[in-house]
């Protein structure tokens, strides 16, 4: 099954390449950022050398901590999250990122392409258009 080449974030087949801002938010670094991705790496790094002398029992309790050294990672490296979260991942780490989020001009291209698939961007578009006058 061949994939659609220009297929964009929000996950339309369009081809408009945008990202949506109501599912996810952007965050700037922070002072603690790089002690969390080394702890992350850290974390990743024990859980391998817990894998190869570890019983399986060990290794499957450890799986939860790993997912989310794992995924924490990925965030802080993306420096996207989702508003509502991941799977078993832990709130506070959201709300940690949510403190260092990015203000969101609610007008600009991206936010009202993001409205698009609802029908909401024409509105968006004449209060944006009306209110420049």
């Amino acid at each position: 099954m061949r994939e659609f080449k220009y297929q964009n974030e929000s996950g339309s087949k369009k081809g408009n390449w945008f990202f949506n801002r109501f599912d996810y938010f952007e965050f700037y670094g922070f002072e603690g950022m790089a002690t969390m991705q080394f702890h992350s790496v850290i974390m990743c790094i024990a859980y391998m050398l817990v894998l190869a002398y570890a019983d399986i029992w060990l290794v499957l309790l450890l799986l939860w901590p790993l997912y989310v050294a794992v995924v924490t990672l990925f965030l802080l490296q993306q420096k996207r999250c989702k508003y509502r979260g991941y799977f078993l991942f832990p709130k506070r780490i959201i709300q940690s990122l949510k403190a260092h989020q990015k203000e969101v001009d609610p007008f600009d291209f991206d936010s009202i392409a993001s409205l698009e698939n609802v029908h909401l961007s024409k509105g968006f578009a004449q209060h944006k258009y009306n209110h420049r006058k």
